[in-house]
């Protein structure tokens, strides 16, 4: 089920991509070292792990939330986040974080940062 999910999403992560989500200077993806330094410096912002639940239990940014793609909830989760805040997300490799920035450009986000290469990029 979770492949199909997968699977089926492609097509609109690469879409997204290439329509320039990542166009602005505070909708982007940062690296490793920019990221981790924008985000100690950014008060109050969102910190969302968009992997999944058992990805996030396994290890995690100190801080972040689980807002994993699985599932049908996720939608309804953005939407009641306060837009006037900068968001972090991230992913394991940078392929599902795109989808999760574009529904939270379509919902109003302005200051959306997303890892460059995604959580494994911490772990070299």
């Amino acid at each position: 089920m979770r492949t199909t999910v997968l699977l089926a999403m492609m097509p609109l992560m690469l879409w997204g991509c290439g329509a320039g989500i990542y166009s602005t200077a505070t909708i982007c993806q940062l690296p490793k070292e920019e990221y981790m330094a924008k985000l100690r410096a950014t008060p109050n912002a969102y910190l969302f792990d968009v992997r999944t639940r058992m990805e996030y239990n396994e290890d995690h940014i100190a801080g972040a939330q689980s807002l994993s793609l699985v599932g049908a909830s996720i939608d309804e989760q953005i939407e009641l986040l306060d837009t006037s805040r900068a968001v972090f997300i991230y992913c394991e490799t940078a392929h599902r974080s795109p989808l999760v920035t574009m529904k939270l450009k379509r919902v109003g986000f302005t200051r959306i940062y997303d890892l460059k290469g995604g959580f494994g990029t911490l772990r070299e």
